[in-house]
């Protein structure tokens, strides 16, 4: 799933995919252990003018948490990750020692662009009636942003199946239900005093009633020597009855300190559920005003559960883009239909 806008907005910190079902290993005395994965293959063809389709390894991951009561009210938790998938799937994004992000194709401490496995959380924390509290490697506030139901083809700001983290990562998040909020910040410390740190801080405030869930994010990164920022802003809303969801998001971002750049993004999703299949529709748009530059993407998909941990899905998607000049860029329809496993 591409992140355009995101990946243009806030410097991206790492990507990965994140397993989310689990067994129990281990539940005795105060301690439970789980484990869960998840394994997905499809057949791909991009929307690329020259894309032709392959058979991808789109995801495959395993994780192990584990959870300490302390006492009635306060438990330690703990939570490791890994991610395996092909070569030409793994793309790192880190934070250097000196805080400036490496994008695209850079690879993490200790891992080649090549690896084919990534440990990609490693965490602890503590959590009680205050909420949670964790550091580490893991996700940022802002990786829930976005309310797209697309599986490959859309774009905006949602980041999709890939996951914004970093190394150096304090969090705390609070839902009581009905009202829930989180902040994070990125440290990018090195233990050299004399090194000029990035600063990163996001957070998010959301509300839940009659069916609508409404959230607000935000996000500011600075370059440690001052030369280079990005602040960013959206709104979100998805409202769901009967098996019917439709969603909503909007946001804009500022770029740049010397010459500033303005993004603006807007997407738009429904799905409707019938048994244990899904409809959904979506699109996205995302502009600038620094060139003529945009992107617009539409999508639809079906997926059916096969099972609570098993499903197939199928979807296509179009884009029309402009490049920086304004003209068109060529594209074609893509199509991706694949089945995933987890557990």
């Amino acid at each position: 799933m591409k992140k355009t806008i995101l990946a243009m907005a806030v410097p991206a910190l790492m990507a990965a995919g994140a397993a989310n079902a689990s067994v129990s290993l281990y539940d005795q005395d105060g301690v439970s252990v789980t484990a869960s994965g998840a394994m997905e293959v499809q057949y791909k063809k991009g929307t690329g003018e020259d894309s032709k389709a392959q058979l991808r390894l789109d995801d495959g991951d395993l994780a192990l948490k584990t959870e300490v009561e302390i006492s009635d009210s306060l438990t330690a938790i703990g939570a490791m990750e890994f991610a395996f998938e092909g070569a030409d799937e793994v793309n790192v994004q880190e934070v250097d020692a000196n805080g400036d992000v490496l994008v695209g194709g850079s690879t993490s401490k200790g891992q080649t662009k090549n690896a084919s496995v990534v440990n990609d959380r490693l965490y602890v924390g503590l959590k009680g009636d205050f909420g949670t509290v964790t550091a580490g490697r893991q996700v940022v506030v802002l990786d829930d942003i976005g309310i797209g139901k697309d599986i490959e083809f859309g774009g905006g700001h949602d980041s999709g199946d890939a996951a914004i983290f970093a190394d150096q990562v304090v969090k705390y998040t609070y839902d009581s239900d009905m009202f829930y909020a989180g902040v994070s910040t990125v440290l990018s410390e090195d233990g050299d005093s004399s090194t000029k740190e990035n600063k990163y801080f996001d957070g998010r405030v959301g509300a839940r009633f009659e069916g609508v869930d409404a959230r607000v994010y935000f996000a500011d990164w600075e370059k440690g020597d001052k030369s280079d920022e990005v602040k960013l802003m959206a709104i979100e809303a998805e409202y769901s009855i009967e098996g019917i969801g439709l969603a909503a998001g909007y946001g804009q971002s500022e770029e740049g300190k010397a010459t500033k750049t303005k993004n603006k993004f807007i997407q738009l999703a429904a799905d409707y559920s019938m048994g244990d299949t899904t409809f959904a529709v979506g699109y996205d748009k995302a502009t600038n005003d620094k060139d003529d530059a945009e992107e617009q993407n539409i999508y639809a998909n079906v997926t059916h559960q096969l099972h609570s941990n098993v499903k197939v899905y199928a979807e296509v998607g179009s884009q029309d883009a402009k490049n920086t000049a304004g003209k068109d860029v060529d594209t074609e329809m893509g199509y991706a239909a694949g089945l995933e496993v987890k557990f």
